[in-house]
């Protein structure tokens, strides 16, 4: 989880337990962007106002991530036969 606010010098990171659990402590009072982030799934982002001595709990629900896929197909032209030989032969002879 991240944290950002114009109050802030940088930015604040958290990992969070295997429940899902944080705490940010010592935040100045504000307006924070908090980003929930986790490989595999959607980001969420919240916008919240901190007031002094307030603790804030904050829940996230993320789901999976889009899976986009890009596929390249790269070829050449193929080597066409352009004259085929006619069955049965043609005789020139009268």
């Amino acid at each position: 989880m991240t944290a950002r606010s114009p109050n802030l010098q940088g930015t604040r990171m958290v990992t969070t337990s295997e429940n899902g659990d944080y705490v940010l402590t010592l935040l100045p009072s504000g307006v924070y962007t908090v980003s929930f982030d986790l490989s595999g799934f959607q980001t969420v982002q919240r916008t919240v106002a901190l007031a002094p001595t307030q603790m804030l709990p904050l829940d996230a629900k993320m789901g999976p991530a889009l899976v986009a896929e890009t596929v390249y197909v790269v070829g050449r032209a193929a080597d066409v036969l352009t004259q085929t030989a006619r069955w049965p032969p043609t005789s020139s002879r009268t």
